[in-house]
């Protein structure tokens, strides 16, 4: 269990890096700004993964944005946090927030996750953004029981994603009037009737979807009649066979999603792809598309261990994605004084695609995200203790008595004259 203290409720709970103001760190990318201050303080620019986190965590209490929520295991050091403010004139509320994780769950700055979370400090925004949508992309519309499903196996590399769709493509694409039989005997589906009630809920990406009992699915499982894919086939694209109607869909698919990826602009991939989908042949199109996978994931996951600097190299896309998406919880090194004081440990929140995002909806989903360690109370809302602001005086001499005095939260010189000067005129 820990605590987050402050000194007042603020409508979301979010990390410096992503508050008003930031918007180039949040929609460009931080990169400029950490080597920046890397250089400004006299750091060498290659250092090794585990020490780029311990001197994103010093800077942090010391005035420098970052991506890191602090917290603390003990609940006496929140609750001096949340009355901080005790000797200003003008104050509000506090409020304990109090977090949960399971046992054992939490991650070490020498770890995979924390190195890939640390690394995309110093990666452009813009290609994160194109990670995020591509492997979105894949995620969301494969799904963990689709045909494709090994295709977004955590332990495949660049090399065994590319593998798995290719062969995925051999499947369910070519000669569709026997496409049921041809599965049945693929010994990655198994024999089972072709395991009929999941696929008909399972996606497919950049092929034909897969066909059951006679009938063609969609990727919400609906039926769709075959008279119906003709008719569009015919009004977009004058094709009047079922084979060639199946093959434009998947073209158009792969067009759209290189524009929404990565070309943002119809007349470029039109350019690269053909200016209508009838002009080159479906495997035409997905070999490119598979070229163009296979070295932005190369190009990405390289851009990452030249930030990282690991003894082992990062080269999973698939679990550094789910590392991206996911928050953590942290356990630092107690390579500094005030994070032994404040038992101090770090939510990493989850990193989102902010193409076409205003500020606003990236802040809204960076709260929801941190929200989901929230302790949750009877009432099944969030569990946050207020504290009245007429008794935050009086617990910080209660605390101070127990030893939890500015001194001991921030053990640098400036804190620890004005506690022992304090500690004097008390006791004049």
């Amino acid at each position: 269990m820990y605590f987050r203290g402050e000194q007042r409720e603020y409508e979301k709970t979010i990390p410096g890096l992503y508050r008003n103001g930031n918007e180039n760190l949040i929609f460009e990318g931080s990169k400029g700004y950490y080597r920046q201050l890397l250089n400004e303080l006299g750091y060498s620019s290659s250092l090794d993964n585990n020490t780029l986190f311990n001197f994103i965590a010093e800077i942090q209490h010391y005035g420098a944005v970052t991506r890191n929520i602090d917290i603390s295991s003990n609940p006496l050091v929140s609750l001096f946090f949340a009355c901080e403010d005790a000797e200003k004139d003008i104050k509000d509320d506090g409020v304990i927030h109090v977090y949960v994780s399971e046992l054992n769950k939490e991650k070490y700055s020498t770890g995979h996750t924390v190195s890939v979370k640390t690394a995309l400090n110093f990666v452009d925004q813009e290609k994160i953004n194109q990670f995020l949508y591509l492997m979105d992309y894949l995620h969301k519309n494969i799904g963990e029981k689709g045909d494709q499903r090994n295709v977004l196996s955590k332990t495949l590399t660049v090399d065994g994603i590319i593998q798995e769709l290719k062969k995925s493509f051999e499947v369910l694409s070519p000669n569709i009037d026997n496409f049921p039989e041809k599965m049945a005997n693929i010994n990655q589906f198994g024999n089972e009737e072709l395991e009929m009630e999941h696929r008909a809920k399972s996606g497919t990406v950049f092929c034909i979807n897969r066909r059951i009992k006679g009938e063609f699915v969609d990727n919400n499982g609906s039926p769709r009649k075959q008279e119906d894919i003709l008719k569009t086939a015919r009004d977009k694209f004058g094709e009047l066979t079922l084979e060639k109607a199946l093959e434009c869909e998947v073209k158009e698919e792969i067009s759209q999603f290189l524009i929404n990826w990565r070309y943002g602009d119809t007349h470029y991939a039109e350019n690269i792809l053909g200016n209508l989908p009838g002009e080159f042949d479906m495997r035409y199109y997905q070999d490119y598309l598979m070229s163009e996978i296979k070295k932005f994931l190369e190009d990405f996951v390289e851009i990452l261990n030249q930030a990282a600097m690991t003894r082992e190299r990062l080269c999973y896309p698939n679990a550094i994605y789910l590392d991206i998406i996911n928050c953590q919880i942290v356990r630092s090194p107690k390579a500094q004084q005030r994070i032994i004081n404040q038992n101090g440990l770090f939510i990493l929140p989850a990193l989102f695609n902010t193409t076409d995002k205003k500020i606003e909806e990236v802040q809204l989903k960076i709260d929801n995200a941190i929200k989901e360690y929230q302790l949750k109370a009877n009432s099944g809302g969030l569990l946050t203790f207020r504290i009245p602001k007429e008794k935050k005086k009086s617990i910080l001499n209660e605390l101070r008595m127990l030893g939890i005095t500015d001194g001991f939260i921030y053990p640098d010189v400036e804190h620890q004259s004005k506690a022992i000067l304090r500690q004097l005129r008390i006791g004049e």
